[in-house]
């Protein structure tokens, strides 16, 4: 994810999760939670996926078949 992803993620989030004005919501703040805490366990897993698939890399440059300038 990039810059640009966080910030489509953000006013996703702003436009479906958080009350509008004069709304009797209250319990946003739980589907928020939820939301962010399935996006930290997704990039925990990407993270772990990340690093099993470097460290049994050959060429400790390439990442998921991306060539890194080194």
């Amino acid at each position: 994810m990039n810059a640009e992803d966080f910030i489509k993620l953000a006013e996703y989030i702003k436009e479906n999760y958080v009350p509008k004005e004069g709304s009797s919501d209250k319990c946003f703040e739980d589907y928020l939670y939820a939301i962010l805490k399935d996006i930290q366990i997704n990039l925990d897993e990407i993270a772990r996926s990340i690093k099993k698939i470097s460290s049994d890399d050959k060429d400790p440059t390439s990442i998921l078949d991306i060539d890194v300038e080194v």
